[in-house]
């Protein structure tokens, strides 16, 4: 059964599955069984259970499949996708590359190509001045010293910063993706105008053979912002599979958050039946030896993982 007759399938028996949910909420209103013992319980399940049908059958309805690629800084998230789509367009500097989480769908033909760009609210950029600000003044020293950094390159660029505060949503057409890698990389990589954008959506043909497919880069969660903290959560919790780009052989804190999260999403599929592991930067290894070291470390820790789950 390929995706398409499988999302029309699912998406049929999860109608009748909330059609009977309807039926029985309507039933547990009734006041010859609200007096129930249990009652209440029941009908919190019908509606934690409904919400989660509802949001499967919408993606389903529409033919998407959501893949979150998450990992620390620089472990080569950008890399990846730029592998996936044949084409060098996200940033992968030796520095922080993106401040802004990229949604990247498939479309069917070269007609439909577009990028979209939405700047933040004034209010949402205060929000993340505010937050910045707490960060620099907590205890993490690393996420201290990245907040510091990000507020001296917001005061840097205040007047620009305010610029792209006040553009209209950018609408951009494009054929190849070449030509639009530099605006791109100008509002999700460029210090000067990223920290006032709010998201970023890529639609193109290069996904088309995997039709449906959308592809969430999110920026690291050790970025020190609890937005990218937020974001991370909010898209672990509601995608169909996760790819975790692993730099280290050893999960670090903020990994073992990013496996957490996606724990907390539809509670009928485990972590195991949606979860890749990506060990990225094969080339840095100065041996074979090494690199065969490291990895099997990471097959030992992933073992470990499952089992705590068993």
């Amino acid at each position: 059964m390929d995706w398409k007759t499988a999302s029309i399938h699912y998406a049929k028996r999860l109608e009748d599955a909330l059609t009977i949910r309807r039926y029985a909420s309507q039933l547990a209103q009734l006041s010859q069984v609200r007096t129930l013992d249990g009652i209440n319980d029941i009908s919190r399940v019908l509606n934690d259970e409904g919400k989660q049908a509802e949001r499967q059958k919408k993606r389903l309805d529409k033919g998407e499949f959501r893949i979150a690629v998450v990992g620390l800084e620089k472990a080569g998230k950008s890399t990846f996708v730029n592998a996936w789509l044949g084409c060098d367009l996200l940033p992968t500097k030796s520095q922080r590359c993106t401040f802004t989480t990229t949604q990247i769908y498939s479309v069917p033909d070269d007609s439909n190509q577009r990028l979209e760009v939405d700047p933040k609210t004034y209010q949402a950029f205060e929000r993340l001045c505010r937050e910045l600000e707490a960060t620099k003044n907590g205890t993490d020293r690393s996420q201290a010293e990245k907040a510091e950094a990000d507020l001296q390159t917001i005061r840097k660029n205040d007047h620009t910063l305010k610029k792209v505060l006040e553009e209209p949503p950018l609408r951009e057409s494009f054929i190849n993706l070449e030509d639009i890698k530099n605006d791109l990389r100008k509002y999700v990589a460029d210090a000067c105008y990223a920290h006032a954008i709010q998201e970023a959506r890529l639609f193109t043909s290069r996904l088309a053979e995997a039709e449906g497919i959308v592809f969430y880069d999110v920026p690291g969660l050790d970025s020190g912002l609890a937005k990218h903290i937020e974001e991370s959560r909010e898209m672990l919790t509601d995608c169909d599979a996760v790819i975790l780009i692993q730099r280290y052989p050893s999960l670090r804190g903020h990994e073992k958050d990013l496996i957490k999260f996606a724990r907390e999403g539809d509670k009928h599929i485990g972590l195991e039946e949606k979860l890749f592991v990506f060990f990225a930067r094969m080339d840095s290894f100065a041996s074979h030896e090494a690199f065969k070291k490291d990895y099997e470390a990471v097959v030992h820790e992933w073992q470990q993982e499952k089992n705590a789950l068993s």
